[in-house]
């Protein structure tokens, strides 16, 4: 560090970061990295003073996912192309309380209050599906669906033009009946499933000299109500 003069470890992750996206770069590809790549403090754990006074190569593409929606418009300023991946409205493995149908469809890649000069820059946006707490496919698919259309829509349709009512009628009669046809289980038909317990658990873990306690949110319920009664499966909810 010494050496690179290097004033800390996100320093150090920058000066390895860039080396990554200039080899990259060279092969003509481009490196997309979540936005931990420009240094920046994001997490409530990390040191308020652990920040890179480097800057990101400019090539690299930004994928927004925790933060104040101010860094999107600091990495569009400095040239950086964006994917707006904000796990407070993306991420589809929040239950249906967090991000419920309506909030989904109303989300915008592009923040409001942001520059349209910068709208170029801004490539859409990402939602994601992290499964190691959900415990079988079926679950996996009413955390999905029917989210997932309601992002597509989000992404591809011009804002003026979005209309939460035409979409639930399209997603009524046209797209659910096709996940139905293709087995693919949906967020309507989750009241069939009798919860039969909730809570709360705290997991503490070490960050260096930090003890972090993280919170999940556990549901349990029959597996089948019909033919499986008594045996349960549970579903466990990260919550940042």
């Amino acid at each position: 560090m010494k050496e690179k003069n290097l004033d800390n470890y996100s320093e150090v992750q920058m000066l390895f970061t860039n080396r990554v996206a200039s080899l990259i770069h060279s092969k003509g590809r481009t490196m997309i990295g979540w936005n931990d790549i420009m240094g920046k403090n994001i997490h409530e754990w990390a040191d308020s003073d652990n920040e890179s006074a480097h800057a990101l190569a400019p090539y690299a593409i930004v994928q927004f996912w925790k933060g104040d929606t101010a860094l999107i418009a600091e990495a569009l300023k400095q040239g950086h192309r964006v994917i707006n991946s904000s796990h407070r409205d993306t991420y589809l493995d929040y239950n249906h309380t967090k991000i419920p149908l309506e909030k989904a469809y109303d989300f915008s890649p592009f923040p409001k209050g942001m520059d349209r000069k910068y709208k170029p820059l801004l490539l859409g946006s990402g939602c994601q599906m992290w499964s190691e707490w959900i415990p079988r496919i079926e679950d996996m698919q009413r955390q999905v669906f029917p989210r997932i259309a309601a992002y597509a829509e989000s992404g591809w349709t011009i804002e003026n033009k979005k209309n939460f009512t035409r979409f639930s009628t399209s997603l009524s009669q046209i797209l659910i009946p096709r996940w139905k046809q293709k087995n693919i289980d949906t967020a309507s038909r989750i009241n069939q499933y009798r919860c039969v317990s909730t809570h709360i658990v705290l997991d503490s873990f070490s960050f260096g000299n930090k003890k972090i306690t993280k919170k999940y949110f556990v549901i349990d319920y029959p597996i089948n109500i019909q033919t499986c009664p008594n045996y349960i499966t549970r579903i466990l909810f990260y919550d940042y």
